[in-house]
């Protein structure tokens, strides 16, 4: 068995820098940190909705709109992941987060805890990124080759229980 440590690390500060980037608005930080193929078949899953900003100039553009109507990220904090999955060609890992968001137009905050998820090719040396908010167990099972994945919020976080396909 794979000591878990270093991977789990890894993923906890590769998480927390793409927060550091999307707080900051920096769309050449935060583009090759999402899992550009996960969205890709999200996309074709749910027919558009996740047509998400995955390239440094989408991004870019989609971060001055916020910039031109004074959004901010007020908070945008992850929690260390606590458990390593594999599905036999990635390794994933759940990375719980908070974030605030300033909406100064019409002086509203929006305060969302949610997850990323952590997917990694070479066995947690690199880690890309899925934004989890939104998502519920059935549509994770359906994108990641698991039969079943139960998530459920806990007061660090969230964990989750993954049933592999097969088995």
């Amino acid at each position: 068995m794979v000591d878990a440590r270093e991977p789990l690390a890894a993923a906890s500060r590769d998480a927390q820098r793409l927060a550091d980037c999307i707080k900051s608005l920096d769309a050449a930080c935060a583009a090759p940190l999402y899992d550009a193929k996960s969205y890709e078949l999200l996309n074709r899953l749910q027919n558009g909705r996740f047509s998400a900003e995955l390239n440094a100039k989408d991004l870019a553009r989609h971060f001055d709109t916020l910039r031109q109507k004074g959004v901010r990220f007020t908070h945008f904090e992850t929690s260390p992941p606590q458990e390593l999955f594999a599905d036999g060609v990635r390794v994933y890992a759940f990375v719980p987060y908070g974030r605030a968001i300033e909406f100064p137009d019409d002086k509203r905050m929006s305060g969302t805890r949610s997850f990323l998820i952590a997917l990694s090719a070479d066995q947690g040396k690199t880690w890309t990124f899925v934004d989890a908010e939104g998502f519920t167990a059935e549509r994770f099972a359906t994108s990641f080759r698991a039969t079943r994945i139960n998530l459920y919020p806990t007061p660090s976080g969230w964990t989750a229980q993954w049933i592999d396909r097969g088995r």
